[in-house]
């Protein structure tokens, strides 16, 4: 099952992984906003209205580690980061978003976008 560019959007994320992990199959391949990236904790950002590139349904920006717990506590046996960007990439992301949209550099800099796998 593919569950792409969601998870952000979503008000109450742990809940609907765990309906995702009841109607999935053996595999899940979650793609999403993740913020925080330098942290060590599994933590997430609360965007409230249009804090997260001027977009109102966006609302929660997990840590790649808030994400493999919310998999596991959702349900899954086991949950692994696919793809994550490098640094440079992640540095001209952020400038790219600084020139285009206005967003402060600092924040593009902890934010990315990652694919995780999870198993049932």
């Amino acid at each position: 099952m593919f569950f792409l560019g969601v998870l952000y959007h979503l008000k109450n994320p742990l809940q609907v992984l765990e309906r995702v992990r009841d109607v999935s199959g053996d595999l899940v391949v979650l793609e999403t906003e993740v913020d925080m990236l330098w942290s060590r904790r599994a933590a997430a950002a609360f965007y409230r209205d249009t804090e997260l590139y001027q977009d109102p349904t966006n609302w929660w920006g997990p840590n790649p580690r808030a994400v493999l717990a919310m998999l596991r506590s959702a349900g899954f046996a086991r949950a692994a980061v696919v793809t994550r960007h490098r640094l440079p990439y992640i540095a001209g992301r952020a400038l790219y978003l600084r020139v285009r949209k206005g967003n402060r550099l600092l924040h593009g800099l902890r934010r990315d976008r990652v694919v995780f796998h999870a198993w049932c």
